[in-house]
C-alpha cells in the first residue's frame, strides 16, 4: 500500500490533477452502493452520504430493494435506477415481470445520463472489486464514462471491515489477482471502513501490502442517535437483519417462554423487529404470549436499541456498529452464509463487547442460558473508532481537494 500522493495510474484514461477546480472546495460526489441480498451495503453508504452532504453536493445511487432510512440533516439527491437484487445466487430484477437484460441496459443508460449531468469530482464505488463481481459489466463502464466526462475524477473503492476473499479462500489466488488488477486499472484509492485495532485489513487480506494505490482506514461507519430520544428500558430486542437466519426468531421465542415460565424475564418484553423485505405476516410466527411482540422494520431502530436491556441479533456490519454505538449488551448469532459475520462476532466476543453463540449451537436451552448471563452483566465500555462517516469525508477532501493530497493518519495499521 502506498501512503503517499493519491496518484492516478498510468493506465487510467484520466488526465489532469484530479483535484477540485481552483477556488472551489465543494465537491460533486456520486456514490454507487448496490445492495443485492440484504441492506448492509446501502445502509453504510447512506451514512457516508449523510456525512458528505454537510459540505458537498452528493448523489446516491438507489438501485436495490427500497430500504427505509431516517431523514438526513443535510439533504442529498437519490439517483433512482431500475432495481435489482440477488435471489438464489442470481441477479434478478426486483420487478418480477421485467427482463434482466433490458433492466441492465436501462441502468447503464441512466448512469451515463447522470454522469453527463453531474460530472462528478469524486466517484465512490462500494465493495467492488472485492465483491460484486457479477456487476463488473456495469461498474467498469460507469468508471470509464465518469473519466470521459470529467477527466480529473477521483475513483475510490469503499470497503467494509471484513471483505470476502481471505487467505484460505478456495479461490484465493485468482481472487487476489482479480482484485489487484482491477484496483490498479480502475481506482485511485481505497477507503476501508474499519478500526484496525479491532479488525485490521491484512488479517483478512494478507496481500493487502501489494495494493499500489493509497489505502486508508476510516473507522467504523456508524449511525448516530443525534437528538432522537430513547424510550424507557424494559425490552430485549431481536433484530433479523437484511438476510435473516431462519432459526433465530423461533429459537428466541422458545428461549423467552422458558425464561418466563421460571420467572426469569424480570418483567421485560421480547420485541422482534422483522426483516424489511417480504410480507410481515410471513415472518412473524404466531404467539399468544403477551410478553413477545413483533414489529416491522423501522428507521427508529437505533433509539430503541439504545434503550434496550439486551440485543439478540446476527453479526452484520451495521447491526454490530449499532451495538457498539449504543453499548447495548448483546448476543451475536452469526449467519454462516455471510462470510464476514463469524469473524466479526468472534472478534467482538474476544474483546468482551458481545456474547457469541454459533448458529450450530442455537438451541432454546443454550439461548435461554445466554440471555440470563447477559442480563446479569454491565454495559460494555470500549474505545472502538465509530467516526467512519466523518473520517471518510475528511479523507475524500484530503485526497481530492489538496493540490498534492497525502494520507495523514488513518493508514490501515493497528
Amino acid at each position: 500500500m502506498r501512503d503517499g500522493v493519491a496518484s492516478t495510474n498510468p493506465g487510467h484514461a484520466n488526465t489532469g490533477s484530479g483535484a477540485a477546480p481552483a477556488g472551489r472546495t465543494r465537491l460533486r460526489i456520486l456514490l454507487y452502493g448496490q445492495s443485492l441480498s440484504g441492506t448492509g451495503h446501502f445502509v453504510r453508504v447512506w451514512e457516508i452520504a449523510r456525512a458528505l452532504a454537510a459540505r458537498h453536493e452528493v448523489h446516491l445511487v438507489d438501485g436495490g430493494r427500497p430500504v427505509p432510512r431516517p431523514r438526513p440533516a443535510h439533504p442529498f439527491a437519490l439517483l433512482p435506477v431500475p432495481r435489482i437484487c440477488r435471489i438464489a445466487r442470481r441477479i434478478v430484477p426486483v420487478d418480477p415481470g421485467a427482463d434482466l437484460d433490458a433492466v441492465m441496459k436501462e441502468r447503464l443508460r441512466a448512469f451515463r445520463a447522470a454522469l453527463e449531468r453531474i460530472r462528478p469530482d469524486v466517484l465512490v464505488i462500494e465493495h467492488f472489486p472485492f465483491s460484486k463481481r457479477g456487476l463488473r459489466e456495469e461498474i467498469v463502464p460507469l468508471i470509464e464514462h465518469a473519466r470521459a466526462v470529467r477527466p480529473g475524477v477521483r475513483v475510490l473503492a469503499s470497503l467494509r471491515d471484513i471483505p470476502p476473499g481471505s487467505g484460505d479462500h478456495p479461490r484465493a489466488p485468482s481472487y487476489r489477482e482479480y482484485v489487484l488488477e482491477t484496483l490498479h486499472a480502475c481506482f485511485d484509492g481505497v477507503l476501508v471502513h474499519t478500526d484496525p485495532a479491532l479488525a485490521p485489513l491484512d488479517e483478512h487480506i494478507p496481500w493487502a501490502d501489494e495494493i499500489e494505490v493509497p489505502v486508508a482506514c476510516t473507522g467504523y461507519v456508524s449511525e448516530k442517535l443525534g437528538d432522537r430520544a430513547s424510550p424507557e428500558r424494559g425490552e430485549v430486542i431481536v433484530s433479523t437483519g437484511g438476510v435473516p437466519l431462519p432459526a433465530l426468531v423461533p429459537r428466541c421465542a422458545e428461549a423467552w417462554q422458558r425464561l418466563r415460565a421460571v420467572g426469569a424475564t424480570g418483567g421485560r418484553r421480547l420485541v422482534v423487529f422483522l426483516p424489511p423485505f417480504g410480507p410481515a405476516e410471513a415472518s412473524a410466527p404466531p404467539s399468544d404470549d403477551a410478553s413477545i411482540r413483533f414489529e416491522p422494520f423501522t428507521t427508529d431502530f437505533l433509539p430503541r436499541l439504545a434503550a434496550a436491556d439486551l440485543s439478540i441479533s446476527q453479526a452484520g456490519y451495521n447491526t454490530c456498529t449499532n451495538i457498539l454505538e449504543t453499548r447495548t449488551l448483546s448476543i451475536l448469532v452469526p449467519n454462516a452464509a455471510m462470510s464476514d459475520q463469524g469473524p466479526r462476532a468472534r472478534r467482538l466476543a474476544k474483546r468482551g463487547l458481545a456474547r457469541f453463540l454459533p448458529a450450530a449451537d442455537l438451541t432454546a436451552e443454550r439461548l435461554a442460558a445466554a440471555i440470563r448471563e447477559a442480563l446479569a452483566g454491565c454495559r460494555p465500555a470500549h474505545d472502538v473508532d465509530l467516526q467512519g462517516a466523518d473520517r471518510t469525508r475528511s479523507l475524500i477532501e484530503q485526497w481530492c481537494i489538496e493540490p498534492r493530497p497525502r494520507i495523514t493518519g488513518g493508514i490501515c495499521q493497528p
